[in-house]
C-alpha cells in the first residue's frame, strides 16, 4: 500500500526469510538451514548433529548447546529479538543509516512497537511515530496538491450500482474522478463499470470508495470544495498502511525518509498527532538512574 507515493516500494510484503537466518530453532549461522531438525544422519556417515552429546570430530564444541557466539565471531542471531525470519539484522540501528537534513536529522530507525509505532533514536530522545497516521497524512497531502495519481487498469471491470442521479453526477464529474485516479464507464440504468483505480487504493475498497464519492458530491452543493477535501481524507485513510500491518523494514525506512522531508506534516487529517517524543532523562528516571 505504500505505492501511493512514487518513492516508496510497490506493496507491503512480509519480510523474506534469508539464508542462515531461518526462523526454525537450531539453525546455525553458517548459511545452512534446518539441519538440527532432520531425523536422519548425514550422508557422510556422521551421526545426526542435533542429538550428539559429544564434540564434533574436527575439535569444535557441540554446536547445539553453545549459548555464546559462533566461531566466526558473529553473535548468536536466533536469540536476538527483531532478527527472526527477515534475512537481515531486523531493525537494529546498524541496518539503517541515520537520516539526513530534515525534521528528524540524525535519527535512526531502531524498531517497531506493537506493529503500529515506529521507534527512532534521535539524539537524547526516543521518538514514536504512528505509521498509519503518518502515511495517511502524506497521501492526503499528495491528493490535495493536485499531483498526478498513478492508476492501474483492471483486467475485469468492477460493476457498481448507484441511484440514477448519483451515477449521472459521477459521469458529469469525469475530471474530478480522473484527478482521484478513477476511470468509469456508463453501463446503463444507474450502473457503472470501474475501469481504472488509483494504485494506492486496495482493490476491495474501490467500489465502496466510488459510492462514497458519489454521495459526497451529491450532498456537496455550495460546499463542493469541502466535499472534495472530505473525499481526499477518506481515500488517504483507506489507502494508508494500517496499524498491525506487517511491513518490510525497508518500507518503513522509506516512510520515515518521506516524513523527515516534510517539516509541516505533524497531524493526520483527523487531527491526531503523528509523533511523540520521550527524553532520555525521562527513561533514565524510570530505572532510577536519575532522581
Amino acid at each position: 500500500r505504500l505505492a501511493g507515493w512514487e518513492t516508496l516500494p510497490a506493496a507491503s510484503r512480509p519480510p523474506a526469510v534469508g539464508p542462515g537466518l531461518s526462523s526454525r530453532p537450531g539453525t546455525e549461522d553458517n548459511g545452512q538451514t534446518g539441519q538440527d531438525s532432520r531425523p536422519a544422519a548425514e550422508d557422510n556417515g556422521q551421526a545426526e548433529r542435533g542429538f550428539r552429546p559429544a564434540a564434533e570430530d574436527n575439535g569444535q564444541a557441540e554446536q547445539d548447546s553453545r549459548p555464546a557466539a559462533e566461531g566466526n565471531g558473529q553473535a548468536e542471531q536466533d536469540s536476538r529479538p527483531g532478527t527472526e525470519g527477515n534475512g537481515s539484522e531486523g531493525m537494529q540501528g546498524s541496518l539503517f543509516p541515520a537520516l539526513g537534513a530534515g525534521r528528524f536529522a540524525g535519527a535512526r530507525l531502531i524498531g517497531e512497537l506493537f506493529a503500529t509505532y515506529l521507534l527512532l533514536e534521535c539524539g537524547e530522545q526516543l521518538i514514536l511515530i504512528d505509521k498509519h497516521a503518518a502515511h495517511e497524512r502524506l497521501l492526503y497531502e499528495k491528493l490535495r496538491s493536485g499531483q498526478r495519481v498513478e492508476r492501474q487498469m483492471l483486467l475485469t471491470p468492477i460493476p457498481v450500482q448507484l441511484p440514477r442521479e448519483q451515477a449521472a453526477l459521477l459521469l458529469a464529474e469525469e475530471e474530478t474522478l480522473s484527478r482521484l485516479g478513477f476511470l468509469v464507464e456508463d453501463f446503463g440504468d444507474g450502473s457503472l463499470l470501474i475501469r481504472e483505480i488509483p494504485t494506492m487504493l486496495p482493490l476491495e475498497d474501490a467500489a465502496g470508495s466510488l459510492q462514497e464519492i458519489a454521495q459526497q458530491l451529491e450532498e456537496g452543493g455550495e460546499g463542493h470544495v469541502q466535499r472534495i477535501d472530505d473525499i481526499y481524507h477518506s481515500m488517504a485513510c483507506k489507502a494508508a498502511i494500517k496499524a498491525h500491518d506487517q511491513n518490510d523494514p525497508l518500507e518503513l525506512q522509506a516512510l520515515i525518509g518521506l516524513l523527515n522531508a516534510h517539516e509541516n506534516v505533524r497531524f493526520c487529517p483527523h487531527g491526531r498527532p503523528i509523533a511523540a517524543a520521550v527524553s532520555a532523562a525521562a527513561i533514565e528516571k524510570l530505572f532510577g538512574r536519575r532522581v
